[in-house]
């Protein structure tokens, strides 16, 4: 089984390539140009021998992509052959490609015409650019139904409803959120950070009262905190004497017993600063839906009971973590992708292999960390930590807008999922697969 492969097609000036950088990025993987694999840098866009020219991409395309990752891969339908006459591309070319879906762009000719005339300085006539891109689209119909496959055509120049195509893309993954169960996931954080001169006793007593609150936990302790701070007075500074160490005690005020769910290994804790439900992955964890409405329904609260309260930063973190007894490889969790996995295995043998990426994709922040070491026993231990935060302007726009819950469980979740799948294993994802079929009772 392969992962999501999409075939993008369009003329050349198109837009294609613009098209499949957006692509990748969204669903984590890798962009393959047919053009860059056959060399093809002449600025004359037509083929020899159109036949062989696609045989050989066929060919190359097997030799340099992988079954475990996901690819968008543009290429053609139709080319000009040496006489500048139309060819269709022969569908025996896109057999062996274990397709998910085909998408062609396509604009208006006279861009098309100025976009290539720009580029390569050469002027192509309007009547062959429109037969081209006529045939194009013609012999992808034929192809997406012979290999039973969606085929889109969409046109980035006009009014372009990106969220619904992307949306639509999506049903085409063959691993989502909601049809496997890792145990791998062990634990999962929600928190909001912060800042004002909240009273938090009294906020804790406005919510204690509520009905969703008394329906999300059974019971609250406060635990009593000391925080040691330094202070710095003038004179001490003057006369070069050593500062001194403050106490300065505080109340966390911790929720448990939870019954989102069913589901008592959840805890809420509330501090002057911060606020922390953190989630027990291994009993009963059915997602995080309702933890993450929950959150926002807290942020809600927290900014109706206190109007100078400035939230500046919210953020989910879940840890994906794998013992692995003895003899058992790391490729049966992980991926080529789990890139820690070269560096724990070359020599000199290692204590432990970490590797941290910070990333920002559609005005989110995440921080990716892969890490491998060895537990007491010796054994192996993988950890995936994925950490996804909003904070600054987006983070304003996304409370002002009300979308916080959304924001955690969508935005934010979803592509930490990506993430997720992007470095597990087919093998992996096959098994948490069939164990979600099994938890539905299907």
């Amino acid at each position: 089984m392969t992962r999501l492969r999409i075939f993008v097609g369009g003329v050349h000036g198109a837009g294609k390539g613009s098209l499949c950088k957006q692509l990748v990025n969204h669903f984590i993987g890798e962009y393959v140009s047919a053009s860059q694999l056959l060399h093809w840098n002449s600025k004359y866009k037509y083929v020899k021998d159109v036949s062989y020219n696609q045989d050989l991409l066929t060919e190359l395309l097997q030799k340099y992509t992988q079954h475990d990752t996901n690819y968008v891969i543009d290429g053609h339908f139709a080319l000009w052959n040496s006489d500048y006459k139309c060819e269709v591309v022969p569908i025996k070319t896109f057999e062996s490609l274990n397709l998910s879906m085909i998408i062609i762009v396509k604009c208006a000719n006279e861009l098309i015409q100025k976009r290539l005339k720009f580029r390569d300085d050469v002027s192509y006539r309007l009547d062959d650019i429109k037969v081209l891109q006529s045939l194009e689209e013609e012999q992808a119909k034929i192809v997406a139904e012979s290999l039973g496959i969606p085929l889109m055509i969409v046109n980035p120049t006009e009014c372009f409803d990106y969220f619904n195509f992307i949306k639509h893309i999506e049903m085409m993954k063959q691993y989502t959120r909601d049809n496997i169960s890792s145990q791998m996931l062990k634990t999962a954080i929600i928190r909001i950070d912060f800042t004002g001169l909240t009273n938090v006793r009294s906020f804790v007593n406005r919510i204690k009262s509520s009905v969703k609150l008394q329906e999300a936990f059974g019971k609250m302790v406060m635990i009593p905190k000391q925080n040691m701070s330094v202070s710095f007075r003038p004179k001490d500074i003057e006369e070069g004497q050593l500062p001194f160490t403050e106490t300065q005690k505080s109340i966390l005020f911790r929720f448990h017993e939870c019954k989102m769910e069913g589901d008592s290994n959840v805890t809420l804790d509330i501090e002057p600063e911060s606020i922390t439900l953190a989630i027990d992955c291994q009993k009963n964890y059915k997602g995080s839906r309702d933890y993450s409405y929950f959150m926002g329904w807290i942020i809600d609260e927290l900014l109706a009971f206190d109007q100078y309260v400035t939230i500046i930063r919210l953020g989910v973190r879940k840890i994906d973590v794998q013992v692995l007894e003895a003899g058992e490889p790391i490729e049966k969790y992980f991926n080529e992708r789990f890139v820690v996995t070269q560096s724990w295995k070359s020599w000199p043998p290692k204590t432990k292999s970490i590797l941290t990426e910070l990333l920002e994709i559609d005005n989110i922040s995440f921080n990716v960390t892969q890490y491998i070491d060895r537990i007491n026993d010796g054994r192996e231990r993988l950890i995936y930590d994925v950490d996804a935060f909003l904070n600054g302007n987006i983070l304003e726009k996304a409370l002002k807008s009300g979308n916080a819950s959304d924001f955690l469980y969508h935005d934010m979740q979803d592509r930490m999922f990506d993430f997720f799948v992007s470095v597990a294993s087919i093998d992996y994802l096959e098994l948490s697969k069939k164990r979600k079929t099994e938890q539905n009772g299907q």
